[in-house]
């Protein structure tokens, strides 16, 4: 009888388990490494209760238009609850004041001419140069091209720089000169492609069906599609991991080098003690490898096996952000938050990208008198403020806030959560980078490569490349008949 396969998982973050957890689904009897350099599963994903507040360092929610992390979820039990519907609705900084994004309008698409004709947000110009929108020639080029050349072309730059650019930094903390449209928004390209314009894309789907209203406010995020893990999206981490063997799970081991045998792989781990001082230096082999790393760490661990993956994984840039989370006395505030937060465009030149009233999206965030509120910093722009002190990034996150809102209340409590070089940037050739990373990897068919940096940045998208990449290894465990 043929010994059980040994397949090997370098990260621990939220790709890593879900590919531990299908690969056990894909083949019951394999044998799991799993392998997190840190003191902590999750990756991205961290909640932590501070004195009744849940407190998201990461990701707080996810988008539930694509299947996988909902489903999921239902298989691991999960409970899930959605946004709260009394306040949905997305806000942006204008002239050193927080104004409402103009009902219908979401991402790049205006649904709704009345709300854009009275926003303040845009000069009148500004206003009939988007409502122009249709008349705009399309590109038919294949090559990519930037968010900002695409939204100035056929939006104008006053809604580029107004709506555009701010909406989409809150979700990619990208340069929208740099972040390409094929990669992150490749559906209004082919909306463009293939309807002409936007909007005659948006008229043919409302003739085609009558659109839906998400439960509430259609504007900016479309926060009716987005849920979370009522105990915090840890409970995701924490129910995969049940999912393992005791065993399977090494905390504090980290890979410092591998070597290819044959279908096989050898791996260089390196274990923290307990005992700081103490490192312990193992040696693994497994028939199968997940590197659930960044692109850059796996870059540095194919480095001497393959040269030419590894300078094609470095070529996936990287941002840094931290996230300041307050908890403050709503009886303190001169009136309530409006909206579940608002973001910040580039023009304005403060020095916050985001701000998230958490426990209004979420009202079981925090106790009935609290209010928790997360602030984002990041982004080419202000990545030297990340060499801050925490207590400086406090600071900043705090003023801002305060002038922005008009609070002159202090804050209960402060956290501040660095998140160095987590961010995968997709530039313009993004698609083609990826490509050609897939068509090496051929080469390597004991071999995946998992995480944010290939075929989408959220949670979903981690998930479903967890799953393809357990059915491709478990396939070929099959075929090699271990």
């Amino acid at each position: 009888m043929n010994q059980a396969p040994v397949v090997g998982i370098v990260g621990g973050g939220v790709s890593g388990l879900a590919a531990a957890y299908f690969l056990r689904q894909q083949v019951p009897r394999v044998r799991l490494r799993l392998w997190e350099a840190s003191e902590r599963l999750g990756g991205a994903l961290r909640t932590e209760w501070i004195d009744g507040y849940c407190v998201e360092a990461g990701a707080d929610m996810f988008i539930t238009n694509v299947p996988w992390a909902v489903e999921l979820c239902r298989r691991l039990g999960v409970e899930l609850v959605g946004t709260n519907p009394e306040h949905r609705g997305a806000y942006v900084v204008h002239r050193g004041k927080v104004v409402p994004i103009p009902e219908g309008f979401t991402v790049m698409l205006p649904t709704r001419i009345g709300p854009l004709l009275t926003t303040p947000l845009l000069s009148w110009r500004g206003k009939l140069r988007l409502l122009a929108e249709p008349l705009v020639p399309p590109r038919m080029e294949p090559a990519d091209e930037s968010l900002a050349e695409f939204a100035i072309r056929r939006m104008g730059r006053e809604a580029f720089q107004r709506l555009v650019q701010p909406l989409v930094a809150g979700i990619y903390a990208a340069d929208a000169w740099q972040l390409s449209m094929q990669a992150a928004l490749g559906r209004f390209v082919q909306m463009e492609r293939r309807y002409g314009s936007l909007g005659a894309a948006w008229w043919h789907s409302r003739r085609k069906s009558a659109r839906r209203n998400e439960n509430g406010s259609d504007t900016g995020a479309r926060y009716g599609l987005f849920v979370a893990p009522r105990r915090g999206m840890h409970e995701l981490v924490q129910r995969l991991a049940q999912q393992l063997p005791e065993d399977a799970l090494q905390l504090r081991t980290a890979a410092v080098g591998l070597q290819r045998q044959g279908s096989r792989w050898q791996l260089q781990l390196r274990r923290q003690e307990p005992d700081a001082d103490k490192q312990q230096h193992l040696r693994e082999t497994v028939d199968a490898l997940v590197l659930a790393v960044p692109a850059y760490r796996a870059a540095e661990l194919l480095a001497a096996e393959d040269a030419t993956l590894s300078r094609l994984l470095n070529q996936i840039p990287y941002g840094s952000a931290a996230v300041v989370c307050f908890a403050v006395r709503r009886g303190q505030l001169p009136q309530p938050p409006q909206g579940f937060g608002f973001v910040v465009p580039e023009v304005e030149n403060r020095r916050i990208l985001a701000v998230s009233f958490s426990s209004v999206k979420f009202p079981h965030r925090a106790p009935p008198e609290g209010l928790l509120v997360r602030v984002f910093i990041g982004g080419q722009r202000l990545q030297p403020l990340l060499e801050c002190s925490d207590q400086q990034l406090q600071q900043v996150a705090w003023e801002e806030i305060s002038q922005l809102c008009g609070w002159s209340a202090r804050p209960l409590w402060h956290r501040v959560y660095r998140w160095p070089q987590a961010m995968a940037q997709y530039h313009v050739g993004h698609l083609e980078r990826v490509w050609q990373i897939r068509r090496r990897l051929q080469q390597h068919p004991s071999l995946a490569l998992l995480g944010n940096a290939y075929d989408g940045v959220g949670v979903p998208f981690c998930i479903r490349g967890a799953q393809q990449a357990a059915k491709r290894l478990a396939d070929q465990l099959h075929r090699r008949g271990t």
